[in-house]
């Protein structure tokens, strides 16, 4: 079984889109798209999300102790293909504005544990906070596209 073709099968697994926010320094901030976002437990809140270890990012967040994730709706398909190839991001564009302006809902939540698995680190965190906003539609992503 090849990589390729095992990517191909978890591509028909539809899933929402999320962006992985994190505070680099005063004035920037690190961002990636995610659709291996995962909800653990309600008792305590825990979510989890994974990481590439050949990603770009990966240097800013591996060390991170606090996120803030943005599910994306179905307008934000340029706002989710910006943070797949832009991993390191001034705080007063525009997609970061759009970030906390459009998204569907926020969870702000700290690390709780990590793992090295395979190719990617597992984030386990526990979520402090969380906000709903408007009611839109998700941004989907299945077969390896976009769907509204």
């Amino acid at each position: 079984m090849s990589s390729g073709n095992y990517k191909k099968i978890l591509s028909k697994f539809a899933t929402g889109v999320a962006v992985v926010l994190n505070k680099t320094s005063m004035n920037e901030y690190a961002a990636l798209t995610i659709n291996s976002f995962c909800s653990i437990s309600i008792k305590p809140k825990l979510i989890s999300w994974s990481l590439d270890k050949n990603s770009q990012s990966y240097k800013k967040f591996i060390n991170k102790k606090k996120f803030l994730i943005f599910f994306l709706n179905s307008n934000q398909k340029k706002t989710s293909v910006f943070f797949s190839k832009n991993g390191l991001v001034n705080k007063n564009i525009n997609q970061v504005r759009d970030l906390f302006k459009n998204n569907l809902a926020s969870i702000y939540c700290k690390l709780y544990k990590k793992f090295s698995l395979g190719d990617h680190d597992l984030f386990i965190c526990k979520v402090i906070n969380f906000t709903k906003t408007k009611k839109k539609l998700p941004l989907i992503y299945f077969d390896s596209k976009y769907k509204n």
